[in-house]
């Protein structure tokens, strides 16, 4: 018995299980997001009929839940070092299901209604549009992790992120530093970070906020 737990501690081992764990919730983000799969899949395809901003729109709904399931997985992981991968996204997943569905699918037709009119418009109300696109895609890096971790109301969530932007300005440039070399990443060895990329980046995301989690998690114990 003490041969086994001294052989599950050894660097070899620890590596191999986050490893697994990065690989398989990467699977599981990607099983739960089979049509956004289809879309980059048809829309890259040669002679493809590019889909319209509704399809879009319907394709990318799902990614709400499984990005939230996710980050719950890898707050998780950052807190704790172990995982039951499989039970703990699916859980997390079906517990939060509604609630990131509803907000993911405001955020995202705010961000291709903020698009559009960035692509079209290109006078001083241009850059006024990418202020708010910039704020709408920071208030979804925020928000998702808080409401993978704690049960807020949707209202309170919004505001706090939206907080959390500004208050936490120097998380806030690390995320987005972290997010623009993840995308340099996929799209310079997609072939091997494709299997890794979705859990890399929720890893990403819980590593640099968890400072933040952990003092909201603070003051509501506090405030019980």
């Amino acid at each position: 018995m003490d041969s086994e737990k001294s052989f599950s501690k050894l660097p070899i081992f620890t590596m191999i299980n986050y490893f697994y764990w990065f690989f398989i919730g990467n699977m599981y983000f990607a099983l739960v997001n089979i049509p956004l799969l289809f879309l980059l899949f048809f829309s890259s395809a040669p002679r493809s009929i590019q889909p319209s901003l509704v399809e879009i729109y319907l394709f990318c709904l799902p990614v709400g839940p499984a990005f939230t399931a996710l980050l719950g997985v890898m707050g998780k992981f950052i807190r704790e070092k172990d995982l039951s991968i499989t039970k703990d996204f699916f859980r997390m997943y079906k517990r939060n299901f509604k609630q990131s569905l509803l907000i993911w699918s405001i955020d995202l037709a705010a961000l291709i209604i903020l698009y559009v009119d960035i692509k079209f418009i290109n006078n001083v109300f241009g850059i006024l549009f990418i202020i708010l696109f910039m704020i709408a895609f920071l208030i979804g890096v925020y928000i998702f992790p808080l409401i993978s971790r704690f049960h807020l109301k949707t209202k309170d969530a919004v505001v706090l992120s939206f907080i959390c932007i500004f208050k936490h300005f120097k998380v806030t440039l690390l995320l987005i530093i972290s997010l623009i070399a993840s995308g340099l990443a996929f799209y310079s060895i997609p072939g091997v970070s494709i299997l890794f990329i979705g859990s890399i980046v929720c890893y990403s995301i819980m590593y640099f906020q968890k400072d933040i989690l952990k003092d909201f998690e603070e003051k509501a114990k506090a405030n019980t």
